[in-house]
């Protein structure tokens, strides 16, 4: 008892000539870097505040899902942690000069005590810290005052009196704050939409599917939009008025063997597009944190009973934009929002569709956000369904990327007959079967990005093309003289 009441007389001494540093201010989010680059691997802020008391807060921070990817379930199961506190714990108490951070971890830190201060910091590890001098600098404009505390286990762990902490033990540096934006931050809508008048976006969209006796249905979607005006900012989503112009193909096939019927439409008008919610697939995540479990409902979803499931990545491209995205995860694909199952280790298992998206030269199962772009895109391949929505071209500040289709094409101007020469199955295995060809015409096989992946003459009216070397996905075929169609791989 003595020994605790004179340590309590010590660190109460210690603070004479104290200051106001704060080290959460639960108005910011803090982003941190583990590598030492500009990738924001953890985001860190408030989500809920206690009053204890009189200069007394508990304050609850924000959580992340964690996946296992050494646990080889196998299947469709993949194991997450729910709710999993990151490296500053799942909640602080400040109280007075004492910043208590807990809940996965147990830290105290004295921030305003006298220059050469001990304390017993991690009393878990027995982890003692010894209070360092006040210096001017900080990673960000302006400069501020800053306090090295060194710790028993050699590392060292450094704050700022404007900014909170600037340096964690495990490797963690402060490279931003959203709040006061300074460093570097998790985009927002007018840095993932920076569109502007003239810009050309043009998007290809597919949902499909089949049932137990063959049956498959589906639509795919060719659109190009012209934005005519500065888009104004909507909660979720930036508004541009412009100009569409789309192709709309809708097909059924009633059982295996059958052909593929195909209905067109087509539309060339003034039009409101919305880039965000509702246009685009999985709109959480563009206000997403890294690590961050995203719940959406897709049109494979069926309806809002059965969403989808993914955690939160975010990164750097290799050009240096920043990309917020997710996957999917071990052999399972996008979670469905099933009732999760207890596990091993804290983990809860859930089951999801069985992923059928190798990756390889197409781009892997998931979807992805990037800075300047917008969405790039976004595949979910599943058993006996699947859906995609991908950018295929794009003119942005006077800079094609891409493939952008003319519009008289996208408007079948120039088609001879979409029913001339028909194929089947739609979505295909091994094979696709031509009927009513005409021989000597070339049939070229290309993926969603123009890139050719086959190309032959068609020797036989009722021609079979062999699409077993073709990973599952999506493709276009296109026979001389018409329309280049989509067609889906699935096995």
């Amino acid at each position: 008892m003595r020994t605790a009441l004179l340590f309590a007389f010590l660190v109460a001494g210690s603070f004479s000539n104290a200051q106001n540093w704060a080290l959460i201010n639960p108005a910011y989010k803090y982003n941190y870097s583990n590598d030492g680059s500009d990738t924001i691997s953890n985001q860190v802020f408030v989500t809920h505040i206690d009053t204890l008391g009189v200069d007394s807060f508990r304050y609850e921070l924000n959580r992340v899902a964690v996946h296992c990817d050494t646990c080889g379930t196998g299947g469709s199961t993949v194991l997450l942690r729910l709710d999993e506190p990151q490296f500053l714990g799942g909640e602080v108490t400040h109280t007075e000069n004492r910043w208590h951070f807990r809940n996965g971890l147990s830290f105290v830190l004295f921030p305003e005590a006298m220059e050469g201060m001990t304390w017993l910091m991690d009393s878990a590890n027995m982890v003692w810290a010894e209070m360092g001098p006040t210096l001017i600098g900080t990673p960000f404009d302006p400069l501020e005052e800053r306090r090295s505390i060194q710790l028993t286990t050699g590392d060292s762990l450094v704050i700022g009196q404007d900014h909170g902490i600037l340096h964690w033990p495990s490797d963690k540096d402060l490279i931003g704050v959203n709040g006061p934006d300074i460093g570097t931050l998790i985009p927002g809508l007018v840095d993932l939409f920076p569109y502007e008048i003239g810009d050309v976006l043009q998007y290809a969209t597919w949902y499909g599917g089949c049932d137990a006796i063959g049956g498959c249905f589906g639509d795919q979607r060719d659109y190009k939009f012209t934005v005519a005006s500065a888009g104004e900012v909507q909660d979720s989503a930036i508004v541009f008025e412009g100009w569409m112009i789309e192709h709309t193909d809708h097909y059924f096939q009633n059982n295996i063997g059958s052909p593929t019927y195909h209905i067109h439409n087509y539309l060339n008008q003034a039009a409101t597009w919305s880039a965000g919610t509702p246009e685009y697939p999985w709109p959480e995540l563009i206000f997403s944190f890294p690590g961050q479990l995203v719940r959406t409902t897709h049109r494979v979803s069926l309806d809002d009973t059965w969403p989808v499931l993914c955690v939160a990545e975010h990164g750097l491209d290799a050009s240096g934009r920043y990309i917020i995205g997710c996957r999917s995860l071990g052999d399972g694909s996008f979670l469905f929002d099933q009732e999760p199952q207890p596990a091993d280790d804290g983990y809860s298992a859930f089951t999801g569709p069985e992923d059928y998206c190798p990756g390889g030269t197409q781009p892997d199962c998931g979807v992805r956000y990037t800075a300047g772009l917008g969405l790039e895109w976004f595949i979910g391949n599943y058993f006996e369904r699947g859906e995609s929505y991908v950018l295929s071209g794009a003119i942005l500040g006077g800079d094609t990327l891409g493939t952008i289709t003319p519009d008289d094409i996208l408007l079948g101007l120039r088609e001879t007959s979409l029913i001339d020469t028909s194929f089947f199955p739609n979505p295909a295995n091994d094979q696709l079967q031509l009927r009513s060809a005409t021989p000597g015409t070339t049939y070229t096989i290309l993926d969603l990005n123009g890139r050719i992946l086959a190309t032959h003459k068609i020797t036989a009216t009722n021609e079979s093309i062999n699409v077993q070397h073709l990973q599952p996905g999506a493709y276009l075929l296109k026979i001389e003289g018409m329309t280049a169609q989509r067609f889906m791989i699935m096995r």
